[in-house]
């Protein structure tokens, strides 16, 4: 996570690590966007923050990783849901993940992003293998 701040901010930022969350060990209240929406959750630091790293004239930027106490899953009405529409079992779904990780392909000719096309579809100038 990417904390964005101007520089009274950022002793605020401190001082409420320190004191408030005795060196990030307590946990405390984060409204996150992840790719389900937004939501509330409970969450700590994992260890201590990066930064502060000045980012610009006026920006000061931190950079740490939340433990969350919930994990941001859809609800079983929602992977019910999910599971049917797409019509995979879960073995194809599993073998659909793996994919994932092994067949990026370039988004354009000269681009540094990859993507992954959608599965049995072919990419124009891509070869499969």
């Amino acid at each position: 996570m990417t904390f964005l701040m101007c520089n009274e901010q950022s002793e605020i930022f401190r001082g409420w690590y320190r004191w408030e969350l005795n060196n990030g060990v307590k946990w405390f209240n984060v409204r996150l966007r992840v790719d389900n929406g937004i939501k509330d959750y409970v969450a700590h630091f994992d260890g201590i923050y990066d930064g502060p790293n000045v980012d610009g004239f006026f920006a000061v930027k931190y950079s740490a990783t939340l433990l969350l106490r919930e994990r941001p899953v859809p609800s079983e009405e929602r992977y019910a849901e999910m599971h049917l529409l797409g019509g995979l079992t879960v073995e194809e779904a599993l073998a659909e993940i793996q994919n994932i990780n092994t067949h990026w392909v370039p988004y354009g000719p000269d681009s540094d992003y990859y993507v992954m096309p959608p599965s049995g579809r072919q990419v124009a100038g891509v070869a499969d293998g």
